[in-house]
């Protein structure tokens, strides 16, 4: 009888296996399918980004009316850097959390860039963030506009015009009257907008 065949097997076999690629080893331990977890609902987008909205409750001061559209709907535009430097840990919320008279005054305005290849005007909107403890302005400078540039500036109180520096509701808190109510007393963040 031989003694030690099994063992020079067994060896062999392992050397074999360590020879072989990491890919087409075998298995040495079996895996159970796991049923998936069904995966969260996708949120909808208002919860998701509660400022999304926020850039076009800024007034854009100095665009003519015949440009709001061109602003508004003919790109998504994407203010995700607002957005973030609002939410807490950001830029803006850094200074308004601590200081208790703080508050971030928001207005909207417009550049008009050309396009080299089409000559096409194209309308991009900017939000300006005012960070003060007082409102920025009480009135608006009014120009009219025509061809050669001619036109008397006019300084207009923004009452006059329904105009002045409202708290920022975002829209998931405007179907709540309560959560509105409490909103508008602790407003941090205000956007130069008209009301009624």
């Amino acid at each position: 009888m031989r003694k030690g065949g099994a063992k020079r097997k067994v060896r062999q076999m392992e050397i074999e296996a360590s020879q072989k690629p990491a890919d087409t080893q075998s298995l040495r331990k079996r895996v159970k399918a796991v049923e998936p977890e069904p995966s969260p609902k996708p949120e909808s987008p208002e919860e998701t980004r509660k400022l999304e909205e926020l850039w076009k409750a800024a007034f854009p001061v100095g665009t003519g009316w015949d440009k709001m559209e061109a602003v508004h709907n003919k790109f998504k535009w994407d203010f995700t850097s607002l957005e973030q430097a609002l939410e807490e840990g950001g830029k803006l919320h850094q200074e308004i959390i601590g200081k208790d008279s703080n508050k971030v005054y928001l207005f909207g305005t417009i550049e008009c860039h050309i396009q080299r290849s089409s000559e096409e005007e194209i309308t991009v909107p900017m939000v300006v963030a005012i960070v003060s403890p007082f409102q920025p302005a009480y009135e608006l400078s009014i120009k009219p506009f025509d061809s050669q540039g001619n036109g008397e500036e006019t300084r207009v109180p923004m009452k006059q015009l329904h105009m002045d520096w409202v708290p920022y509701i975002p829209p998931d808190k405007k179907r709540d009257a309560q959560e509105t109510e409490r909103v508008m007393k602790s407003a941090r963040v205000f956007v130069l907008g008209q009301y009624s």
